[in-house]
């Protein structure tokens, strides 16, 4: 069963949404029991996965894009402080945005993932990035 929760600084479009991830007979994952795994729901999963970790951090927002959309989309925002945050934005299509740092001095990347381990290692930069990590 899915919650969900505006944050004031996500996009207006973007409804912040939790839900767990189970896996079938056949040891795939899929939310709600019918969607295949792709770049966003390994998100999804992610976060819920290290959320205890990013919410000691800062305060975590995750969202989905517009329902309907030819490209579906994930929005994933730790605000660090009062001037710093790690922002990542996810498409199915595997285009990402990876944005961190103060608000005068952020440092924008877009990355175009190919495949579920070059996410795992950009999920694994942007918790480095949320917990002071290298």
């Amino acid at each position: 069963k899915a919650r969900v929760v505006r944050h004031p600084r996500a996009q207006p479009w973007h409804n912040s949404v939790r839900f767990t991830a189970e896996p079938d007979a056949t040891g795939n994952l899929h939310r709600g029991g019918v969607s295949p795994v792709t770049h966003v729901t390994r998100l999804a999963v992610w976060v819920e996965a290290n959320r205890d970790v990013l919410e000691r951090y800062g305060q975590v927002s995750f969202s989905y894009g517009p329902a309907g959309t030819d490209n579906p989309s994930a929005h994933l925002l730790v605000t660090l402080s009062d001037d710093a945050d790690a922002e990542l934005l996810v498409w199915e299509s595997g285009d990402a945005e990876f944005n961190r740092g103060s608000f005068a001095a952020s440092v924008f990347e877009h990355i175009e993932l190919e495949s579920p381990d070059e996410l795992a290692t950009l999920l694994g930069r942007f918790l480095d990035v949320v917990t002071g990590g290298s």
